[in-house]
């Protein structure tokens, strides 16, 4: 592919995906997927967005062929000129009835499309046109040719469903960071706006890093997870014991509460349109102070 090393990492990663790079640009991914979290992070999304777009696209064949428009196939004669055009023009009216069908579906695979599926988790609304019109013409019996006008009007946008994001999904992420030693963070404390505007842009989460040193935790730093194939933020910190204390973040909807998962204690809650979590050892009595706090800078 002609320049295909000057292209952002996340179009090469798609054409990777799709099967349309040349064996030595596929080399050159598959060493960077080995070497680079980032590349591999993205990639999971990407994937995601992609297997998200083509479920959606099974579930809409699945769509039962409208009753009126199937009377109108069958009713179709084998032969003669002029009957032949009076079914198709009655196939035409058919096809108009259905315009809003057609557009949602139209809307559906839009917003579905592999690459674009990573954005979705990072979007609240998608919004339609405020009004849609075209004047249609068809040939009908001598004497009775009409001229007819379609107008489908949205006063309202369509706004997305929030993921629910399960607590479960988030332990499986911390228990996999939580015993890093020497990465625990991709972008450390000392880089902390990087990290904010890093986190920010790809999860579409506004937040400010908690202050938790009055509970005695020390910022280590960041990085970018997938949650349910979601971009979710997560800040880490450690305790005087060493034991990691983490805050993650991401566009969504969760039960409010506190659960035990092996070694670990979450407490989740939704605040707007985010998600957030506070993971930490079962023995931290401080976790509910440190979660109201992580709450408050979202």
């Amino acid at each position: 592919m002609e320049n295909f090393k000057e292209l952002p990492l996340d179009v090469r990663l798609s054409a990777y995906i799709d099967g349309q790079v040349g064996e030595e640009d596929k080399r050159e991914i598959e060493a960077l997927l080995a070497t680079d979290p980032h590349a591999r992070e993205l990639l999971d999304l990407l994937n995601a967005g992609s297997d998200f777009g083509n479920q959606a696209f099974a579930e809409m064949l699945k769509e039962p062929v409208p009753l009126n428009l199937v009377r109108a196939i069958k009713a179709t004669p084998a032969s003669s000129d002029r009957p032949v055009r009076q079914a198709a023009n009655s196939n035409v009216v058919s096809f108009f009835r259905f315009i809003p069908q057609a557009i949602a579906a139209s809307a559906v695979l839009l917003l579905a499309g592999g690459y674009s599926g990573y954005f979705i988790g990072m979007k609240n609304a998608a919004h339609m046109p405020s009004e849609i019109s075209e004047t249609s013409g068809f040939e009908a019996p001598a004497g009775t040719a009409k001229t007819r006008e379609i107008k489908l009007s949205f006063d309202t946008p369509i706004q997305m469903a929030l993921p629910a994001i399960a607590v479960t999904s988030v332990a499986n992420i911390h228990d996999v960071y939580s015993k890093e030693t020497t990465r625990l963070a991709e972008v450390p404390a000392s880089d902390a706006n990087t990290l904010k505007t890093w986190l920010a842009s790809s999860t579409g989460v506004s937040f400010n890093i908690p202050d938790l040193s009055a509970d005695g935790l020390n910022f280590q730093g960041g990085r970018l997870v997938a949650v349910d194939g979601n971009p979710a933020g997560a800040l880490y910190y450690k305790d005087a014991k060493n034991e990691v204390v983490a805050v993650y973040f991401t566009k969504g909807t969760v039960t409010s509460g506190q659960t035990a998962e092996g070694a670990n204690q979450y407490l989740s809650g939704t605040k707007g349109d985010t998600a957030w979590f506070v993971a930490g050892p079962n023995s931290d009595a401080a976790l509910k102070d440190i979660a109201s706090k992580a709450s408050a800078a979202l």
